[in-house]
């Protein structure tokens, strides 16, 4: 199955695991972070449902641009191969925009999401994602920011998000699909931190850090 078919949005192929998110009954990232979890929106003001402060926020500023922009073309082709596409945007997925990127040769490919519109950051992935993964992980720091990593699969085969908290209001997640994984590493969560970092870093020196 192409990475095209199989990622519509930033994160939805870790959140079905082997399935195309365009498939009935498949939750999209927008589904499980905003609408699917047991307790409903939180009307709080984050962060709350245990999501940790972000105690050093980028400016919002930072997110301005398009998504497909967020990464170099190095970076995109240290991950997925010279012979990676061009990023894709979508500027209307709900929780915010994002850019996918693929390389049709080998079926790799990974998302990039700003998370603007909900207001919640990481406090909404660990209010309605949380429950629901096989795989939950939080990382103690992605370039100083709170993150973390999640699977709806167990399967070490399945495909892994990592989300960090750059605000408390307001988040960036990498989606990886598994063939992605061009270097021998056991978790399919490395290469999604990996990228997540260069993000951030990114963001951060737009940022003027």
């Amino acid at each position: 199955m192409k990475f095209s078919t199989m990622v519509v949005a930033v994160i939805a192929v870790a959140l079905v695991g082997g399935c195309s998110p365009g498939e009935a009954g498949s939750p999209s990232p927008a589904e499980l972070s905003t609408t699917s979890g047991s307790n409903g929106p939180d009307t709080s003001d984050p962060p709350h449902s245990g999501a940790p402060k972000v105690t050093n926020p980028l400016p919002e500023s930072v997110l301005s641009g398009s998504p497909c922009d967020a990464l170099t073309r190095q970076q995109v082709e240290d991950a997925l191969g010279k012979n990676a596409g061009h990023g894709e945007l979508d500027a209307d997925f709900a929780p915010g925009p994002t850019c996918r990127w693929s390389n049709l040769e080998t079926g790799a490919g990974f998302s990039v999401f700003f998370g603007t519109k909900t207001r919640q950051g990481l406090s909404d992935f660990y209010q309605n994602t949380r429950p629901q993964m096989k795989v939950w992980r939080e990382i103690p720091s992605v370039r100083g920011y709170p993150a973390v990593a999640f699977r709806f699969d167990a399967d070490p085969e399945s495909s892994c998000t990592v989300a960090v908290g750059i605000a408390d209001t307001y988040d960036v997640s990498v989606a990886v699909s598994t063939p992605i994984r061009r270097r021998p590493d056991s978790d399919p969560c490395v290469p999604a931190e990996r990228l997540a970092g260069e993000l951030v870093g990114n963001l951060e020196q737009k940022a003027g850090r």
